[in-house]
């Protein structure tokens, strides 16, 4: 499964070289794995309190739907990102 999901990013973003897409999905991975752990920490670090975790009729989104809305938008952006530059001469 992972064979394929990498075939369908080295598609989707064909100007980038297979090293950063690799180091791309790399991190989009990590993202993925905190995700899953949970927002506690977003509560812990950031007093901050995501959605309703019993979601009602009355329009609030649960929890994990606005978890994965946003990380959706953060594994995009950081996918579509611009190449960094290359290191200087004294980086070596």
């Amino acid at each position: 499964m992972i064979e394929r999901y990498k075939q369908a990013v080295f598609l989707a973003v064909p100007d980038l070289p297979k090293t950063e897409i690799a180091w791309r999905f790399h991190f989009m991975l990590g993202a993925i794995s905190y995700a899953i752990a949970g927002t506690g920490v977003l509560r812990v670090v950031a007093g901050l309190k995501v959605g309703n975790a019993s979601a009602t009729e009355s329009g609030q989104q649960s929890e994990a739907k606005i978890l994965w809305g946003r990380l959706m938008l953060f594994r995009l952006a950081g996918l579509r990102a611009h190449l960094p530059p290359p290191p200087a001469a004294s980086e070596n």
